[in-house]
Formats: C-alpha cells, sequence, structure tokens
C-alpha cells in the first residue's frame, strides 16, 4: 500500500490530543510516523495521548483509509487498527486513557494507509 502523502489519494489528518475530549496541546500528523515520543516531548505532552480525531480531507472518495495506531516505535507492538468508510469525513475516539488502561497500551507510532 502507498503511504506517501503527495501521492495519497484520500489525505488524512491525525490529531493526538494530551487530554480526554480533545482538549490539551495537540499534535497534528499527516503522513506516517514511527516514533512519536520525540514529538510529543518537543510539545511537551505530559501525558501519553489521551484522545485522537481523524479527519479525511477530501469531500468525495470511493476508497476507505486505515489508521493504524502502534503501541511500540517503528510500527510494532499491539496494533489498533481504525478503519474510516469511504463516506466517513471524521473519526473521534476521545477518551483512549480507557483502552489504553486495559491494554496496556500507549500510543507510540502512526501509520495512515490506504
Amino acid at each position: 500500500m502507498n503511504t506517501n502523502t503527495e501521492n495519497r489519494t484520500d489525505p488524512i489528518t491525525v490529531e493526538c490530543f494530551e487530554k480526554i475530549d480533545f482538549k490539551g496541546k495537540i499534535l497534528t500528523i499527516n503522513q506516517d510516523n514511527a516514533n512519536l515520543e520525540d514529538s510529543l516531548k518537543s510539545l511537551g505532552f505530559g501525558t501519553p495521548i489521551s484522545s485522537i480525531r481523524i479527519v479525511r480531507k477530501a469531500e468525495h472518495t470511493s476508497v476507505g483509509t486505515e489508521v493504524m495506531l502502534y503501541g511500540k516505535p517503528d510500527f510494532e507492538g499491539i496494533r489498533l487498527p481504525i478503519h474510516i468508510d469511504p463516506e466517513h469525513r471524521k473519526i473521534e475516539l476521545p477518551n483512549l486513557l480507557e483502552m489504553q488502561q486495559n491494554l496496556d497500551f500507549s500510543i507510540s507510532s502512526i501509520k495512515i494507509e490506504n
């Protein structure tokens, strides 16, 4: 699958928030990120990513997109796939902390595929 953002037919933005309910500091990702730790530290995140909003920029598309969240850097560890159907423009996960505690999981890398 092609994950090069220049050739992607379905541009996606992943907004990662410091706090639940899309509050606090934000890290915006438009392409694959193999190690979020450095980016989060540079923004001063005090906690793991606590909520995520995924936004499709294209108005109409005939293909779905998958955003894969990984529990370790370099696209390793536990994987959590989030599929975005062609008719959806936005997916919101307002409280990742519950899921992270249950799975012993924190997001360390993200891959965007379509």
